[in-house]
């Protein structure tokens, strides 16, 4: 493994009870399925093996404008923007040093340059050869830069009047962003790393420096910067020194820190957008303010359209968790013995338990996947109820432990977990020393289906384990967008291993902002957002709309191999595309499953 190109890693998903564990473990997708299918049933003569990203996806690195991808039109409309005067083109103004607009909570007001007018700029060649005269916005091809796979369509800008001030954090040149220092680099990530070692398990997670981590994210802006179109403004980023603590926020703790930190944000830095809100607490008391939060993972639609325009997550919501899970289930296992089990278990007939945290916000979801699992699949199989565990990382050991003894005794064969790392890693330790080998089914929650975390698990108990995973295959170290893009604005530094998960944090407002227009604010970007057109890459696919504020509903089949090498870590455990046989179905049952499956529509 060269130190030139560390491993690095990019987003699975899970309840909200793991926020802090988001964007910190993470490793390499490729697109997967239509969102119009919930999950795609893999034969077993699909390979196995993670694939790379196609040559002709390399983020292009020779030039900062956009690449012109198909005709060239003028855009009247865009997210309610206008077509009022930019102030500026794409590529330009990015300092070298990799600090573009950064400052320190209360340190720095926003820039100063407050007012509608700017001076006038000569028209603007936009890729293709089209002339864009000031106060004109044109369409310049497919992709704002060729071989991102969630960038916007193309467009260029003729200079002269953005509006100004259009909303609180904006300006004629800058869009005021924040992050709470400390989000990235801290917390969850090593207490797993530690207990990890604790039990002899995989230290691939452990923590990086808070420089590095940081470094990373400038570049990454620098990238959004020069490559994206903000319609002559550039992003400005701004580091709160946090009063809150994600971790104990995550744990039904930490509000007062929480509305402190986004009082700072919204009052003192003013911000349009925060990148940091992994928290409930703390992405709803910025929402309140009128501070757009990107990232709060697996939260329902409720919840998320209850706050709209302010929330966006690249994560998907628990409802298509539930939904995609639930459906995988009644299709794929229900009524059929426990094939997959090992020791006395294999072959019985399957008795499923459910476990999940107690989370207020994730339970309404918990409570969803019970009753659509009875209804499809009546009777003694699906008649526990869950098996829930308190988030509190230092009991979560004999938490574990306790919850072992009453699986075994409820005769379960088969345990749905949607559960975060830490219980697995307990859970999977005290299985293998009862001899309990259960099927263990992936729900694609809390990066339990990527190899960097799955690896933490006793992997003699989890080998085998099977599911569904809402990404797609795993990249090699060095093979996704996040990467390329970093490496574009810093040639000669290696980044950090988050760095494909902080790219897609960042990339979503990116995309809301130059979907917008110049008129740029929480309204015209969640009109700019409808208007995305649907994407898949390596996180799924995107497709925003009213009531849906996340990122992908789509799923893919996959299958846990302990002895397999994995590309995104370098060592042994893997998961890849199912190799299972098929369940034979009779039309009949056919029948039934889409008569259900439509009545949940």
């Amino acid at each position: 493994m060269s130190s030139a190109h560390p491993p690095r890693f990019l987003g699975g998903y899970g309840p909200a009870a793991v926020v802090g564990v988001a964007l910190l473990l993470v490793s390499t997708y490729v697109p997967s399925v239509s969102k119009t299918e919930q999950v795609s049933v893999l034969g077993s003569e699909q390979s196995r093996e993670a694939s790379a990203l196609s040559g002709d996806e390399t983020a292009s690195e020779d030039s900062a404008d956009p690449l012109a991808l198909g005709d060239t039109g003028v855009s009247g409309d865009l997210g309610d923007g206008g077509t009022t005067d930019p102030g500026g083109t794409s590529g330009t103004g990015t300092a070298s040093n990799g600090t573009t607009g950064t400052t320190k909570a209360g340190t720095t007001k926003t820039g100063a340059n407050t007012g509608a007018t700017q001076v006038a700029a000569a028209p603007v060649t936009a890729p293709g050869g089209a002339v864009v005269a000031p106060g004109q916005t044109v369409e310049c091809g497919a992709q704002q830069v060729k071989g991102d796979p969630y960038a916007p369509p193309c467009y260029k800008f003729g200079g002269g009047n953005n509006g100004g001030s259009t909303s609180l954090g904006v300006t004629a040149d800058t869009i005021n962003i924040t992050i709470r220092e400390g989000t990235f680099d801290k917390g969850v990530i090593d207490v797993i790393s530690k207990a990890a070692l604790k039990q002899g398990a995989s230290n691939f997670l452990a923590g990086e420096t808070p420089e590095i981590v940081n470094e990373t994210i400038l570049g990454l802006i620098d990238y959004f910067n020069a490559r994206y179109e903000f319609y002559g403004r550039k992003l400005k980023l701004n580091w709160i020194r946090p009063k809150g603590d994600l971790v104990n926020e995550i744990l039904g703790g930490g509000q007062d820190g929480a509305e402190a930190d986004a009082i700072t944000a919204a009052t003192e830095i003013k911000a349009f957008a925060d990148l940091s809100a992994l928290s409930p607490p703390y992405a709803d008391a910025l929402s309140r303010r009128g501070v757009i939060a990107v990232g709060a993972p697996y939260m329902s639609k409720e919840w998320m359209s209850s706050r709209a325009p302010y929330q966006w997550s690249w994560f998907t919501d628990c409802n298509t968790i539930v939904d995609t899970v639930s459906s995988y289930y009644i299709t794929k296992l229900g009524g059929r013995p426990a094939s997959l089990a090992g020791g006395d278990l294999a072959g019985r007939p399957r008795k499923v338990a459910l476990v999940a945290p107690d989370s207020d916000w994730f339970q309404r979801c918990v409570d969803g996947a019970v009753a659509q699992l009875r209804q499809g699949v009546p009777g003694e199989e699906t008649s526990l109820e869950p098996f829930k565990y308190k988030l509190d990382l230092n009991s979560m050991s004999p938490q574990a432990y306790a919850l072992l003894p009453q699986l075994v005794a409820s005769g379960v064969t088969t345990v749905v977990c949607a559960c975060d790392p830490m219980m697995l890693l307990f859970l999977t330790a005290k299985a293998r020393e009862q001899g309990f080998q259960p099927e263990w089914v992936s729900t694609g929650v809390a990066f339990t289906d990527q190899d960097a975390v799955a690896q933490i698990f006793d992997q003699s108990n989890w080998n085998g384990a099977f599911g569904v995973s809402f990404g797609g295959n795993t990249l090699d170290l060095s093979g996704g967008p996040g990467y390329r893009a970093f490496k574009s604005t810093r040639p000669n530094a290696a980044p950090s291993k988050t760095v494909e998960a902080l790219f897609l944090q960042i990339q979503l407002l990116a995309i809301g902002i130059q979907m917008a227009g110049p008129n740029l604010t929480p309204k015209t970007f969640e009109a700019g957002m409808f208007k995305y057109p649907v994407h898949s890459g390596p996180a799924g696919t995107w497709d925003f709309a009213p009531n849906d504020y996340t990122g992908p509903g789509d799923a893919r089949e996959i299958w846990y191999s302990a002895g397999g090498a994995s590309a995104a870590t370098g060592g042994k455990g893997t998961w890849g595309q199912i190799p299972m046989p098929p369940n034979n179905v009779t039309e009949d049952e056919a029948k039934k499953l889409v008569a259900w499956v439509l009545s949940q529509k």
